[in-house]
Parts: structure tokens; C-alpha cells; sequence
């Protein structure tokens, strides 16, 4: 699944501090469980749902603007 710019960074800092092959193990189940979220590129509504449940008031407009390529 592509990344964000924000996935890609989190991800190249995992592998810096665990190493290549752990830090990527890592890195997927801290975002599987939610403790890392707006790393998935092409994954709006997961995004929304992680907005909705932190309480972003703009969580919305952000899913939108995120289904439209903004």
C-alpha cells in the first residue's frame, strides 16, 4: 500500500532505530493498531475514522479533500 509522505518518514526512522527488517515489522503493526495513523496514501476513510475518534472537528472536509486528490 503507497505511503504518505508522513508514512514514508515514520517508516525510514523505524528502520533507522531497529533496523531494516524490524523496524518494517514494527512500523505495520504500530499502524495496524492505530498508534500511528495518516500513513496510508491511498486509505481516506481509515483516516476519517482515525480523525473522527481523536475528535477532529475537520475530519470531514479533510476526508473530502483527501477524495479528491487535494
Amino acid at each position: 500500500m503507497p505511503l504518505t509522505k508522513k508514512g514514508r518518514e515514520v517508516k525510514e526512522n523505524f528502520a533507522q532505530e531497529y533496523g531494516e527488517k524490524k523496524g518494517e515489522e514494527y512500523f505495520y503493526a504500530a499502524r495496524n493498531k492505530g498508534t500511528i495513523s495518516g500513513v496510508d496514501a491511498c486509505d481516506p476513510i481509515r483516516g476519517y475514522l482515525d480523525s473522527v475518534s481523536r475528535g477532529d472537528s475537520a475530519a470531514i472536509s479533510t476526508a473530502c479533500d483527501r477524495l479528491k486528490g487535494k
